[in-house]
């Protein structure tokens, strides 16, 4: 049998096992607790499966072997002599690194890196249980963001300490600049979150029109800090090699075809939520992203800071999809069907990423 036929159904088997939990979870006691003891645990019990698969995996994603050798690069400096070398740059990556150092075993990494990343997806999901159906969290992020988290694992890390930082902007913005700056110490990229700030402070004036014109001269600014950004990062990250540039398009294309999703269901299901809306603005803004940078190697990576957004806009439709009405039925099936599909198109990207076929140890 063809071995990326194997991968995929390794794949889906995993994710489904993940969501099968998480709907046991939801509906279990444990779900009404709170406290970091209970989150540490809870996140073991229920992201176990992606954490073997990640942990147990041999040479894929072509940061891989990067990986393998980051404790002992890293891990072997103490704290003055990164700062030395390095300064503070991506600080919190190296405490990761120096941790899994003390371990001896350059394997316990994989499992690390992505424990971390589905302990703050989880974290996000317990502030907004009322609001968000567990399952379908689970489904986005296996079907959309843990293939990717493969590959370019410190960068899902730092996307998903953003998922919480964004959900304190106009909250509590303490913790806002705290998990902001965890994601900056992770990945020093995240920076560019802050590109969004200014328009939730905007939001805060009074007098419409005044906001209006304050959010359009922001719109332009932004596409222009946008625009300049790449070459902030140029001697990292930048490679201009057109590299699977049809790819690139349907990508776009499954992106656009979101955002007409998710501003036809505020529509349809009247819904009338700032939080709503605040997560449609992020996850445009990881569109814009990807526009000004199709053509670069690292465009879609930037991109994932926003659209990290469909974690909490899918799986809010779908909460307000709970009724079985030949309505809700029908739209459940689409939006399904939807992630099955961009999951399986995207496998030349997928490949590119050498997240197939899937090795294990």
């Amino acid at each position: 049998m063809n071995n990326n036929l194997i991968s995929y159904g390794i794949y889906f088997s995993t994710f489904l096992l993940n969501m099968y939990l998480g709907k046991k979870f939801k509906k279990s006691k444990i779900n009404e607790k709170n406290g970091i003891v209970y989150n540490i645990i809870s996140t073991i019990i229920i992201f176990m499966p992606l954490i073997i698969l990640s942990g147990r995996r041999v040479n894929v994603g072509t940061d891989y072997w990067s990986y393998y050798s980051y404790p002992n690069a890293l891990g072997s400096l103490n704290v003055i002599e990164y700062i030395n070398i390095y300064s503070f740059k991506e600080i919190g990556f190296f405490l990761i690194c120096k941790l899994c150092y003390l371990f001896n075993n350059r394997y316990i990494i994989y499992y690390l890196l992505t424990y971390l990343i589905c302990y703050f997806i989880f974290i996000f999901y317990k502030k907004n249980k009322r609001d968000l159906d567990l399952p379908m969290v689970i489904f986005i992020f296996c079907l959309f963001f843990f293939p990717k988290s493969l590959n370019i694992t410190r960068q899902i890390l730092a996307v998903s300490i953003l998922l919480n930082a964004f959900y304190n902007i106009g909250i509590d913005m303490k913790k806002y600049i705290l998990f902001t700056i965890g994601a900056i110490s992770i990945h020093t990229t995240a920076i560019i979150s802050l590109v969004v700030l200014p328009y939730f402070l905007i939001k805060q004036i009074k007098g419409k029109y005044l906001e209006i014109s304050l959010v359009i001269i922001y719109t332009i600014i932004s596409f222009i800090v946008i625009y300049c950004f790449r070459y902030y990062f140029a001697s990292d990250y930048v490679n201009n090699s057109g590299l699977y540039s049809g790819s690139n398009l349907l990508q776009l294309l499954i992106l656009l075809l979101q955002f007409v999703f998710m501003i036809f269901y505020r529509y349809i299901l009247k819904i009338r939520n700032m939080e709503y809306d605040k997560w449609l603005l992020i996850f445009f803004y990881g569109i814009l992203f990807f526009v000004v940078y199709k053509n670069y190697q690292w465009g879609f990576r930037i991109s994932y800071y926003f659209l990290i957004a469909l974690i909490y806009v899918v799986p809010k439709v779908w909460q307000l999809l709970k009724r079985n009405t030949i309505f809700n039925i029908g739209n459940k099936f689409l939006i399904i069907s939807f992630y099955i599909l961009q999951f399986i198109l995207l496998y030349g990207t997928l490949k590119y990423d050498e997240i197939f076929p899937l090795i294990f140890r």
